[in-house]
């Protein structure tokens, strides 16, 4: 077995700023053991204390690899955080840091969740990925709790939009299943592992959704969606997407 140890460094002590929880103080960590050529497990444990709120942000990955011919992994992450109701469309936390702490300009807007996840991928055939994943979340609104910024300003309210009003606090449980295809997807095989390398078919995806209810406010919905990417190069320095 092969063991490895590595962590985020001194210079990522404070990782970032914003009026909800102020600054965050701490560290990002990551153990793995190699159990064979065919196997493989990523510990990565997070921890930050928050000085505007006097709170801890913390938060566990575990991955699993196995069977590199199909590329198997089983993800299972737990933690308690701060989320941006935009999601991943949002701005980045660490622009968001900056325009905080020089110009009062908070525009993530933070809400808190409690979570507890699983996802598993696999190839079934080849180029043929199947995903499916649980997700338990304990959402909760926040406030802003300070407003410095080094040349003044007044920062905006927590809230995502004046035109809406607050989310309630509630629980969202969600599951999901996925296909994507690849049609003749070119690999080859390297130390007992397949390397996708490209293919000059589009990328078909179809995946489902649903959001099962535990109480009258919690996240419901089936959502179904479908789509096809296809990646053309033009010439040597323009491709078509």
């Amino acid at each position: 077995d092969t063991y490895t140890f590595g962590y985020s460094g001194i210079l990522m002590t404070c990782t970032e700023y914003n009026f909800v929880d102020g600054f965050w103080l701490g560290q990002k960590f990551n153990f793995g053991i190699d159990f064979s050529k065919k196997s493989s497990l990523t510990v990565t444990p997070s921890v930050y204390y928050l000085t505007a709120r006097k709170d801890v942000s913390w938060q566990v990955e575990n991955s699993f690899k196995y069977d590199p011919l199909r590329h198997g992994n089983l993800t299972v992450e737990a933690g308690n955080a701060t989320a941006d109701y935009a999601g991943t469309n949002g701005t980045s936390r660490f622009n968001n840091s900056l325009s905080s702490l020089f110009f009062a300009d908070n525009t993530a807007k933070l809400y808190q969740k409690k979570f507890v996840s699983a996802l598993h991928q696999i190839d079934v055939a080849h180029a043929l990925r199947f995903t499916v994943n649980i997700n338990y979340e304990k959402r909760n609104t926040l406030d802003n709790n300070l407003a410095y910024s080094f040349f003044g300003g007044r920062p905006e309210p927590n809230i995502p939009t004046e035109m809406f009003p607050l989310m309630p606090d509630h629980t969202s449980f969600r599951t999901g299943v996925q296909l994507q295809y690849t049609s003749r997807y070119h690999y080859r095989i390297r130390k007992g592992e397949k390397i996708y390398l490209y293919s000059n078919y589009p990328t078909f995806t179809l995946s489902y959704e649903k959001g099962i209810p535990i109480k009258s406010k919690d996240a419901s919905f089936d959502k179904l969606e479908a789509d096809i990417r296809h990646s053309i190069r033009l010439n040597t320095f323009n491709r078509l997407n």
